[in-house]
């Protein structure tokens, strides 16, 4: 049986015919449906590149396919384009079995209009929460109030004519979105043993911030988030370093990630004279290279404006770094209420990495705690869930198909 999969994140392709994600949706990710499913095909945005290769895995392969959709950005874009998005979204329905929805998104929106007329069953992967997405001030756009009851409305709707659901919260999402079908609960993170520090690291972890703290060396602060929107706060925090370091608190931020509002972020840093103390490092490969640069850190801030489960805040928490973040979303299941922000609020924001700066007791607390909440989400303890969803969908879509030919 094929699977469907369709999801917002954007794809290119280069010359070899390989498709790169440019987020973390490669082969690996697209291969744990492959444990019910016979193919995958991702419905997806896709732009040519002039590239010959890129220098990291692809997201197609053996029995990973994509049913490509024109790159666009914006709601502008789509209407340009919408006449050839929407006859290739009809065509997508007959070029596979079954269908999960991961949502919220404008595509997942799409297949499921063309799923509801020709009433097929679908599944639903509901992996943020789209009326926080889509608050003022997150997006620059005339439209905005309109997409943003749109996508929650829908939302809504997709959830109680779904055959089945899972949220990447435990409790969070399915008390604003809730299903009248079967669910259940798993995050699309899946941590590898690799990724959680040893215990022998975590002794050191816990002296080098004893004694950076005692010398008062600069405190490394760090975030990991993508910069395609203005949602994932980097402005508040460059925003809180200022007023740290303006109260004496010595500071080296490193920036993590990258996208269209990068400039934005970099124009902020030089206005507010922290040229010298803030690092934009880029988007580097989850795994190594983001366990080196976590590891050469004291903290972990995330002052994001909405969150489903966030990967990056996972992965440091797996680190054993300490971890400030935004209270949105499901962010209050990882974090101690008292490692918690408002979101927006730069003040607070300083306020709370000051206090914990100066405790290494409550440094190495934090630390010790958030090392063990991570190892939650070691990839075999979601596998279960997540197979056990597919299956149930894979059996409901077999008995729709059943009945059909039954019917004839």
């Amino acid at each position: 049986m094929q699977v469907m999969v369709a999801i917002e994140n954007r794809f290119e392709q280069t010359l070899n015919g390989n498709i790169y994600s440019t987020t973390n949706c490669d082969y690996a990710f697209w291969s744990r449906y492959l444990a019910t499913f016979d193919e995958v095909v991702v419905f997806a945005r896709v732009l040519d590149i002039p590239e010959y290769a890129l220098d990291k895995p692809p997201a197609n392969g053996q029995k990973v396919s994509f049913s490509s959709l024109p790159t666009y950005i914006g709601p502008w874009q789509f209407i340009k384009h919408y006449r050839q998005i929407k006859k290739l979204t009809n065509q997508a329905v007959s070029e596979a079995d079954a269908f999960i929805l991961r949502t919220p998104g404008t595509l997942s929106l799409l297949l499921w209009s063309e799923l509801r007329k020709r009433k097929i069953p679908y599944g639903l992967e509901v992996v943020a929460e789209p009326w926080e997405a889509m608050r003022s001030g997150n997006i620059k756009s005339i439209v905005r109030p309109f997409l943003r009851r749109m996508y929650r409305n829908k939302l809504i709707q997709q959830c109680k004519q779904a055959s089945t659901v899972s949220y990447v919260t435990e409790h969070t999402l399915q008390k604003l979105y809730p299903a009248t079908c079967w669910t259940t609960h798993y995050s699309s993170i899946e941590l590898p043993e690799n990724m959680i520090i040893a215990d022998a690291a975590l002794a050191e972890r816990i002296r080098m911030i004893r004694e950076r703290i005692r010398n008062k060396k600069p405190l490394r602060i760090c975030n990991l988030a993508g910069m395609t929107g203005f949602y994932k706060g980097q402005n508040i925090l460059i925003e809180a370093v200022s007023m740290c370091c303006k109260r004496g608190l010595d500071i080296k931020l490193t920036l993590i990630g990258d996208g269209r509002c990068k400039n934005t972020y970099v124009e902020l840093v030089e206005k507010l004279g922290l040229s010298e103390t803030v690092t934009f490092l880029g988007h580097i490969l989850r795994g190594k290279q983001t366990n080196d640069k976590l590891d050469e850190s004291d903290l972990f801030v995330f002052p994001s404006f909405t969150e489903g489960l966030p990967r990056g805040l996972i992965d440091a928490m797996a680190r054993a770094l300490p971890c400030i973040a935004s209270d949105i979303g499901g962010i209050p299941e990882l974090l101690s209420q008292e490692d918690l922000v408002p979101p927006r609020d730069a003040a607070a924001l300083a306020a709370k990495i000051e206090s914990v700066a100066r405790d290494p007791e409550k440094m190495e607390k934090m630390a010790r705690r958030n090392l063990g909440k991570s190892r939650e989400y070691i990839a075999d303890k979601l596998n279960h869930r997540r197979v056990e969803h597919y299956e149930r969908l894979k059996e409901i879509t077999e008995s729709y198909y059943s009945s059909k030919t039954a019917q004839k």
